[in-house]
């Protein structure tokens, strides 16, 4: 049995905790070679508590109690490592004080740079003495001495200190924060403060999944950063703070093709640098997800004097909740509290948009300020690039069909109401219609709910294919193989596959509401009501049955006004940081 500290603490401290965690992170994810030196660590310890000691001495007597509770964290036996950068040679005192001044260098600038820490606590302590404290200093400030984002919260009492205790007190408290729950990179990592938009791809750069949102985000953020000042950047909730992307997070979003997803879990760590935007634009072009992004968000959107731009893609969530599951529900509910404090948002549809306007009311009705929205319809494009060999593969049920096929992309989940479909083709086949059904999507696979339901009736000698995921140019294929397509989602933000249907010559049936007649009133597609089975197959026997409708619908696909993706980031880019 480990022996028990003295005097015994009331709960485990945050530091012991942090210790083991860094060191599981490390194991898993460090090279060996790239772990500190114990003797560099002793070093830097040491260095940290005479750091903390000269503070304390240079505050006085008032608030020497709390300072020497601060320093119990860089106490003997108590080990910090960083888990996605080297250890660095940099004292603790040395890394803070950088932070520091790279603050104070933006907030006074041309002002001389303090030699030490306590010099320039002392002028940070000054600093929030003028009245009124300036929010967006405070912001900075905190990140500094920190090294990590704030929340509203945390804000709202080192706001309160400096009132009623002085700020002395708030700038001590500041130093408690940082010691009493820290970061990996709270004593290591650096700030580097930027005054051009950073993107904030956090959920994108992580995820081996390349639909809906995904496609958007790797096919805009890339024509974004081709013809503006930008940096894609991603939000540790680890660290609590913005860091720059690894190699593998920026192929994710720049270069991405059918490897990458694995390249993403093979990531080799990140370099120990804090991205703070000021004066600034933050844009966000995807869900919000985690908390402590979304608080942390939600705080720089309220105190820092950046702005926040957004895409909002859907309001599903909040509109039909029974649609979509627990964890969608909970992300979506992070997206709404920076939804709060965000400036302007770029809808993906006029319905989308709507959504957003009566949201805002609420924010009204609650004396908070409103978003400015404007809709940024997607453009009328197809999934393009050259077939691999295992594209191929995927795509023979499709080139060697004897009969008609009838195409239907979506992820395997309830909202895209894939079993009402079933229901209608199974009609169709029950009356003697000749056609085959394939189906194309994510999730698509053994053991899935869609997939057993797809297996009862190919078992039953029903010609269809569940082909599953495939790349983007084995997509674009399968839309011009088909005789037509089916998209009758019960709720879109806007529904990528009816465009892209349309944009490939192809006629589809979509369902009559929301985006998705927004995008079928231009021509080149049929609406139903999606919750009525006989409508769907009404439509599909249509199609199938006669040319000279199909014909007429085909003219009018290959006729429509499709815009790009190049006219689409300009648009957005304008309004989200303008």
């Amino acid at each position: 049995m480990s022996a028990q500290p003295s005097p015994p603490p009331e709960r485990p401290s945050p530091e012991q905790s942090w210790a083991v965690d860094s060191a599981r992170t490390l194991v898993s994810r460090t090279p060996a070679a790239r772990v500190g030196k114990p003797s560099a660590m002793r070093s830097d310890l040491q260095k940290g508590r005479q750091f903390l000691g000269s503070f304390k001495r240079s505050l006085g007597r008032a608030v020497s109690a709390r300072v020497k509770r601060s320093t119990r964290s860089l106490a003997p036996g108590k080990k910090r490592e960083l888990g996605t950068a080297p250890a660095p040679s940099t004292a603790p005192a040395q890394v803070i004080l950088s932070r520091v001044n790279a603050a104070l260098a933006v907030i006074r600038p041309g002002n001389a740079a303090p030699a030490d820490l306590p010099t320039a606590l002392t002028l940070v302590a000054a600093l929030l003495a003028d009245a009124p404290v300036k929010r967006a200093e405070l912001w900075l400030i905190f990140i500094a001495i920190a090294g990590r984002m704030p929340e509203n919260d945390e804000l709202d009492h080192i706001l309160a200190l400096t009132i009623l205790e002085g700020p002395t007190a708030a700038a001590v408290a500041m130093v408690d924060i940082a010691t009493a729950e820290p970061t990996p990179w709270t004593l290591r990592a650096r700030l580097r403060i930027v005054d051009f938009p950073i993107v904030d791809v956090t959920l994108t750069a992580a995820s081996p999944l390349h639909t809906g949102i995904q496609r958007v985000v790797r096919e805009v953020v890339p024509l974004w950063a081709k013809h503006n000042k930008l940096e894609a950047v991603v939000f540790d909730d680890d660290l609590k703070c913005y860091r720059a992307t690894t190699r593998a997070e920026h192929q994710a979003i720049f270069e991405w093709d059918s490897t990458s997803a694995a390249d993403i879990s093979k990531d080799t760590g990140a370099l120990a640098e804090i991205v703070v935007p000021w004066n600034s634009t933050v844009v966000i072009p995807e869900l919000v997800g985690a908390k402590h992004r979304s608080m942390s968000l939600e705080c720089l959107g309220t105190w820092s004097g950046n702005r926040i731009g957004m895409t909002v893609h859907d309001f599903i969530p909040y509109t039909c909740p029974s649609i979509v599951g627990e964890r969608v529900r909970n992300q979506f509910g992070e997206t709404v509290n920076v939804i709060r404090s965000t400036h302007r948002v770029s809808a993906v549809s006029n319905a989308v948009r709507d959504d957003v306007d009566a949201f805002s009311v609420m924010l009204e009705n609650l004396g908070l300020a409103k978003p400015q929205a404007r809709a940024h319809p997607h453009p009328i494009t197809a999934p393009t690039g050259k077939t691999d060999s295992a594209d191929d593969q995927q795509l023979i049920p499709l080139r060697t069909a004897q009969l008609p096929i009838v195409l239907t992309v979506g992820s395997a989940v309830p909202r895209k109401n894939h079993l009402r479909l079933l229901q209608a083709v199974e009609q169709l086949w029950s009356d003697g219609l000749e056609f085959e059904l394939v189906m194309i999507g994510w999730n698509m696979r053994a053991g899935n709910w869609l997939a057993d339901e797809a297996a009862k009736l190919q078992a039953r000698g029903r010609q269809l294919h569940y082909v599953g995921r495939v790349s983007d140019p084995a997509l674009g294929q399968a839309y011009r193989l088909a005789r037509f397509t089916v998209f009758v989602s019960l709720a879109e933000g806007y529904g990528l596959p009816v465009a892209e249907s349309i944009a490939s010559g192809t006629p589809v049936i979509t369902s009559n509401f929301g985006s998705m007649r927004e995008i079928a009133a231009g021509g080149g597609a049929m609406t139903v009501d999606p919750r009525e089975i006989s409508e769907i197959a009404a439509a599909i026997r249509l199609l199938l049955s006669d040319d000279a409708a199909l014909a007429e619908l085909t003219a009018e696909a290959q006729d429509r006004i499709r815009g790009s993706w190049d006219e689409y980031a300009v648009n957005t880019w304008e309004w989200l940081t303008g």
